[in-house]
């Protein structure tokens, strides 16, 4: 709960970014706690009535679209790693079979790091070849070799001060 995180920080307020779902939870936590909020910043805002199963069916479309483009731009590009594993898709799939067959984690890394790489590296084409090494890494052996699958590798660069708080950080100047 983000109120018992702001009172355990012993801070009298702090600054929230929210992005997508967060939005969502940024708003129902600055609804009950107003004076607990010293800024907020909310990208991609899911409302309340958001109707849910439609909302979660376009974004899962739009999110197998996103990873279509991802492997058709690994297969374009002559220096994407993750063609020696035979593309983004096959790579993905042998990395995921690799970690289920480990027991749903392998050298630290589980299914969830593998979604939340795929989904992060969704939101610019900058970010592909990331993800392009990431997944080559993994199927060498060195899936904990990749910040692509390391959370904490998500917030460095980020504001790390306990006056903010966020679903997930955004930079800062």
């Amino acid at each position: 709960d983000l109120e018992e995180l702001r009172m355990v920080l012993r801070e009298p307020t702090v600054s929230f970014v929210g992005i997508s779902y967060g939005t969502f939870l940024g708003l129902l936590w600055a609804d009950a706690f107003p004076r607990s909020v010293r800024a907020m910043v909310l990208d991609g805002v899911q409302g309340p009535d958001d109707d849910g199963p439609s909302s979660s069916t376009e974004q899962v479309r739009d999110l197998d679209t996103a990873f279509g483009a991802i492997a058709d731009a690994c297969a374009k590009d002559p220096s994407c790693p993750a063609t020696a594993d035979g593309g983004v898709v096959a790579a993905y799939d042998a990395l995921a079979q690799r970690i289920a067959a480990a027991g749903g984690t392998l050298d630290g890394v589980g299914l969830t790091h593998l979604r939340y790489a795929v989904l992060m590296e969704t939101y610019g084409s900058e970010h592909w070849p990331d993800l392009w090494r990431a997944l080559h890494r993994g199927i060498a052996g060195d899936p904990d070799g990749s910040d692509a699958f390391d959370p904490s590798a998500q917030w460095q660069g980020y504001a790390t001060d306990s006056h903010f708080l966020g679903q997930r950080n955004c930079p800062l100047p």
